[in-house]
């Protein structure tokens, strides 16, 4: 049994031959058949769907229209006899104090505790991990059994079993995770990092998906655990771990497109099936791993009910030097999965809009110098673009009319205002953190305006992200931090595409935005 609903974005309207799914975010116009629209009663009757024994056909509609956002799956909760097995795996590397913190955490979990063991896979530390003195050094809730084997087992409250693996040497997260699963008792794996604290309803939150067999994966919400710093406050809402405040679907090419491990729950089958983690990748193993579980035709959800709190690295360096790592790592990823393309839809008249800007700053300092000519480029920037809006806004009425529909004046202006906006933003970012070392670096000792120009480009994201996140980190820090972070992951794209000498990282895949009564 599947249930659906409306995505909050959609509406239905009926008519006598059909019917109209209108999207208002990208503004677009489904058309149904009547029998589509009898289809989506039977998925979305009074606004939810069951899809059980049903037509193949009409479970096909369904995935299709989940995959385009019209509909969203719902994950009902489970009943504590369905509760399956978890088994919760963590890797560690000489960070005794935050492993600490992260078990006083898990002690919180509302998750029935006979169906609940814990797995510490100490990554050959240098001062190896005696579990006895760990507990000890805990809130005193674990009750410590040991046996006498390698693997020592603990319990807690008498009940749910701690093991430590050992390994002898150094072999990364990913691979550590896969000695944790070959021991692991649960059929749900649960991962999750060192520095991570849970929240109570962590596992109640995304173990329900798993109550349907094409689920594969599930993900929750990764937050700051501590917000006292700047850096803290910046990653609050900016991290990479960090995958939105709504349901997703992950798809390839898409919003989400992966689920990172320090909150990943999968099934102990699928994960077996695919040969768990890549032992050669020691960044990047979370991203492979989704895209093959993809690849075999399961699903993967993201849920942000199911919340664990990250310690992103406070220090700027820290930060700064796995912001490089991460960006090193995209050749590698893209070596393995060569078919795979970053994506960038353009909005009709922005290829054209952003060349016209760049000449013509280009000239204008040439004639008026630098800050006339800086301040004369953005101008032609935002009139053209304005123009570009005015047309698009009165192309999409027009086709919007000729098949048959007529929408407000106000609607169509608002939804393509914000597809123009979102397009220029999604530019400046891609821009910011792929293609801006290389031009600023050749244009800054020959051509000041157009310096400037690249530089007001590269830091747009960042004031349009600030305005609209409003996050506690003064903007001056926000915009400095945003800067920093996409230099230095380029710079890691940069080396990581010289090392393995593949630049697929830097090609894009562009196609066309479509709009209103396309």
């Amino acid at each position: 049994m599947i249930l659906y609903h409306l995505a909050k974005q959609v509406t239905l309207h009926t008519e006598p031959n059909g019917g109209s799914l209108f999207i208002s975010h990208p503004q677009r116009i489904i058309k149904l058949s009547s029998g589509g629209v009898v289809a989506l009663g039977q998925l979305c009757g009074q606004d939810q769907a069951l899809v059980s024994g049903i037509d193949p056909r009409i479970k096909e509609f369904a995935v299709n229209l989940e995959n385009q956002g019209v509909i969203v799956r719902q994950f009902p909760p489970m009943s504590e006899e369905l509760l399956p097995f978890v088994s919760i795996v963590i890797p560690t590397y000489d960070r005794p104090q935050k492993l600490i913190s992260c078990l006083n955490s898990l002690l919180t979990l509302d998750y029935p505790i006979d169906k609940l063991e814990i797995i510490i896979v100490d990554d050959a530390s240098p001062i190896a991990i005696d579990l006895t003195n760990l507990i000890n050094q805990t809130d005193q809730e674990y009750l410590i059994n040991p046996t006498s084997q390698a693997d020592k087992t603990d319990q807690i409250k008498g009940v749910t079993e701690i093991r430590l693996i050992r390994l002898v040497v150094n072999k990364g997260p990913g691979e550590a995770r896969n000695h944790a699963v070959q021991a692991a008792r649960g059929e749900i794996i649960a991962f999750l990092d060192d520095d991570c604290l849970v929240d109570k309803d962590w596992l109640r939150a995304l173990v329900p998906c798993f109550q349907y067999p094409d689920v594969a994966i599930v993900g929750g919400c990764v937050e700051a655990a501590d917000l006292t710093n700047s850096l803290g406050q910046y990653e609050q809402g900016q991290s990479p771990l960090f995958m939105g405040e709504f349901q997703r679907k992950v798809r390839k090419g898409s919003a989400v497109s992966y689920l990172p491990t320090c909150n990943l729950l999968i099934r102990k089958t699928n994960f077996l099936a695919l040969g768990g983690f890549d032992p050669n990748l020691r960044l990047g193993e979370d991203v492979d791993l989704c895209w093959r579980v993809l690849d075999s035709g399961a699903n993967i959800y993201y849920l942000p009910a199911g919340v664990v709190y990250h310690d992103h690295r406070a220090r700027l360096l820290s930060f700064l030097k796995r912001r490089y790592n991460y960006g090193q790592s995209e050749a590698k990823l893209q070596g393995k999965h060569r078919q795979e393309k970053r994506q960038l839809s353009l909005f009709p008249g922005h290829g054209y809009l952003m060349a016209i800007t760049i000449i013509t700053t280009f000239l204008a300092g040439l004639q008026f110098g630098t800050v006339k000519g800086l301040f004369f480029g953005i101008v032609v920037l935002f009139f053209l673009g304005f123009l570009n809006l005015l047309g698009q806004v009165a192309l999409s009425r027009y086709r919007t009319k000729a098949a048959g529909y007529s929408l407000p004046f106000s609607q169509v202006w608002r939804a393509t205002r914000r597809a123009h906006n979102s397009s220029l933003y999604i530019y400046c970012q891609h821009f910011s953190r792929y293609y801006s070392i290389v031009p600023t670096i050749l244009v800054l000792p020959f051509f000041s305006p157009l310096f400037l120009l690249l530089l007001f480009i590269h830091s747009w994201p960042a004031v349009v992200d600030y305005t609209l996140k409003r996050p506690a980190v003064a903007p001056i820090y926000f915009i400095l931090y945003y800067s920093l972070e996409n230099y230095f992951y380029q710079a890691g794209v940069l080396n990581g595409c010289w090392q393995e000498h593949n630049w697929r990282p830097l090609v894009m895949d562009l196609t066309n935005v479509k709009g209103v009564g396309r």
